[in-house]
């Protein structure tokens, strides 16, 4: 028994494979879990809310520019709590993976909800699907210019995204990859070595 055992150790010190980091099975089962619910929530927050694209018909420019701040505000507290739990708890590679995708599906969904409910300033943006497909050729900057901002309140919303796209997804990206899955110098492993699962 001691031996097979230690062959088995002795496999994976010769191989140079490295033990895995992110747990047992099931833990890595909940995270994969959780991330697509996390997916499947904002996903199906943005088919439901908001249902009408006049939502702020009416209203004045300060107004909708006073709603847009506090929620960039509490966007950006989403986002940091997110980073921040998965940097301090020293996730697996594959985990901070997951937090990532959840990230930046939720800028998605939240820039393209607002520009849904701001359609009336844009050119072309008649559904929701207009609003995501606006929302992610916006944050991956290909930007074909199909549906364009023609108002000044939309154009800010423009100016927030790629700013907030920028600034803040590019800081959550470099901290979820440069964070340490464990210590510096583990026995057996490189400090630079990563865990890919």
């Amino acid at each position: 028994m001691g031996a097979r055992a230690s062959g088995a150790r002795g496999g994976a010190a010769r191989t140079g494979a490295t033990p895995s980091r992110a747990g047992p099975p099931a833990r890595r089962g909940r995270v994969v879990l959780c991330t697509a619910a996390a997916l499947l929530v904002a996903t199906l927050a943005y088919a439901v809310v908001p249902r009408d694209a006049q939502a702020l018909a009416g209203t004045t420019g300060t107004v909708r520019v006073l709603l847009l701040v506090g929620c960039v505000a509490a966007l950006v507290d989403v986002v940091a709590r997110l980073v921040r739990g998965a940097v301090a708890q020293g996730r697996s590679f594959g985990e901070r993976l997951c937090v990532l995708l959840v990230v930046v599906w939720v800028v998605v969904v939240f820039f393209a909800a607002v520009a849904y409910v701001m359609a009336d300033g844009f050119e072309w943006l008649r559904s929701k699907v207009d609003a995501l497909y606006f929302a992610v050729t916006t944050l991956t900057t290909v930007g074909f210019g199909d549906v364009t901002p023609v108002s000044q309140e939309a154009r800010l919303l423009v100016i927030v995204q790629m700013v907030f796209d920028v600034v803040v997804v590019t800081t959550a990206v470099t901290l979820l990859a440069s964070a340490r899955t464990g210590p510096p110098h583990e026995p057996g492993r490189s400090g630079g070595e990563e865990d890919t699962t």
